[in-house]
């Protein structure tokens, strides 16, 4: 299917679920529409992505889809329905969407460090969920360590800089 074709094809099924919404035969509560949502927004990024020359959208897209992974899953009840759960895991489902978009498209590599990154942070929420480390030792932790975020965003800044700078200089030569 062409990039256009999709996302007609998105609209004629939003069109089609909303009217069966409101015809009572489906209904929608706040959980269903982030799914869905999210779900559709994942294929059109996605989509958006494989298209794009420079793989806009596949982030996105990733991330979306995943996050839809973690709803249908808790769903299931496979994942406890639980904020401080729910968070850490968003935190590293985008991590995982950074590592995506970097075996994508092999320009970034600041998206390693921002996997590690949002991977650290969400790190904190599933130990204090699942109580193994009691939460004024995560509470310490975090305010110890906080400066390492900056150290590592500044990381990211520079490898990605480097790495377009390597790659002009191998097209000028």
């Amino acid at each position: 299917m062409h990039r256009s074709n999709i996302t007609a094809w998105v609209f004629i099924l939003l069109g089609l679920l909303l009217l069966l919404n409101q015809f009572d035969i489906l209904f929608f509560n706040r959980f269903n529409v982030a799914l869905l949502g999210s779900i559709l927004l994942g294929a059109l990024l996605l989509n958006k992505g494989l298209h794009h020359p420079f793989r806009k959208g596949i982030l996105g897209g990733s991330f979306f889809l995943l996050f839809a992974l973690i709803l249908i899953l808790m769903k299931l009840g496979y994942i406890p329905i639980n904020d401080l759960l729910g968070s850490g895991l968003v935190l590293i489902m985008l991590g995982l969407a950074n590592i995506i978009y970097f075996f994508s498209f092999h320009q970034r590599v600041a998206n390693i460090v921002f996997a590690l990154l949002f991977s650290l942070l969400g790190l904190p929420f599933i130990l204090g969920y699942y109580e193994t480390l009691p939460g004024w030792m995560l509470e310490d932790y975090f305010f110890t360590y906080w400066p390492v975020v900056l150290i590592l965003v500044g990381a990211g800044i520079l490898l990605g800089g480097s790495h377009r700078k390597q790659q002009k200089l191998a097209k000028n030569i």
